[in-house]
């Protein structure tokens, strides 16, 4: 299979950089949910509200990807 995107720069520059860096800023928010991850398992905080907190955007992170349809790592 081969798919190729056509953009009419400089009209089309920002949907150009964004296919472009599609799999940077994939690996940027894996790499946020690996932190997340490793902070709610491995180091809790002790206040109730900030652990409440991460589970938010632990909870917030995978919704916004599902919504997009981004399965994340």
């Amino acid at each position: 299979m081969k798919a190729i995107l056509e953009y009419y720069l400089p009209e089309d520059e920002d949907a150009y950089n964004a296919a472009r860096n599609g799999y940077a800023y994939l690996a940027i928010i894996n790499g946020l949910r690996d932190t997340l991850h490793d902070k709610i398992k491995y180091n809790p905080p002790k206040s109730k509200e900030a652990n409440a907190i991460l589970d938010e955007l632990w909870e917030k992170l995978f919704s916004l990807a599902s919504e997009e349809g981004v399965i994340l790592w």
